[in-house]
């Protein structure tokens, strides 16, 4: 039957991501074309948004990707989480022939480990509200540390891993925000620690 696959990855790593327990990992297709008005709850009605009836059946391959089952042709409304990740959504055409990779982006709640060398910080606005539709860039005084892309979270909050730096350092961290950019310096940035960015007021 017709199907959408997603591959899914760490943004950082690249390393493929594999649910360790049930709810770790969910791909919410709604069975309601995208093209038609999103639905509404009713208080009439006690089926509510988040009812399973309402989204395709997925399962797994036996190489952990995820699949939507039994879809018909067309264009739909995607929504990708994954336990301390960044949600991710996007309108994507069905059937396809091979499964779609997706990167996602770790969020603040992420369990990292002793040994990853993590930034992270928040964004505010000029009034002390969390910023969001920005963009934080690593600028690392080595060339070889590629310059690590994360969005922030809807508290205006991010975290940038950087699993290639290894050298303690002084780094910067540029702000892309619709109206332009803001530049901060993190004097130090320890390899293999969490270390923690000044607050970035975007004006």
């Amino acid at each position: 039957m017709p199907y959408l696959g997603f591959t899914l990855r760490d943004h950082a790593t690249g390393d493929r991501l594999v649910a360790a327990r049930e709810g770790d990992l969910t791909v919410l297709v709604p069975r309601r074309p995208s093209a038609l008005p999103p639905l509404v709850e009713s208080p009439r009605s006690s089926v509510r948004l988040g009812d399973p009836r309402l989204f395709f059946r997925t399962a797994k391959n036996p190489h952990a990707d995820i699949l939507v089952l039994d879809m018909p042709p067309g264009v739909f409304a995607v929504e990708i989480r994954a336990r301390g990740y960044l949600p991710r959504r996007a309108r994507v055409r069905a059937p396809r022939r091979a499964p779609i990779g997706v990167r996602l982006h770790r969020d603040v709640t992420y369990p990292f480990a002793s040994g990853d060398t993590v930034i992270l910080g928040a964004v505010v606005s000029a009034s002390g509200a969390p910023l969001a539709g920005a963009r934080v860039e690593l600028i690392d005084p080595d060339p070889k540390v590629p310059r690590y892309r994360v969005p922030l979270n809807a508290r205006g909050q991010f975290a940038v891993c950087a699993p290639a730096k290894r050298k303690d350092s002084e780094v910067t961290l540029k702000v892309s925000h619709p109206s332009g950019f803001v530049l901060t310096t993190v004097p130090t940035v320890q390899i293999h620690r969490i270390n923690a960015a000044p607050l970035t007021t975007v004006p």
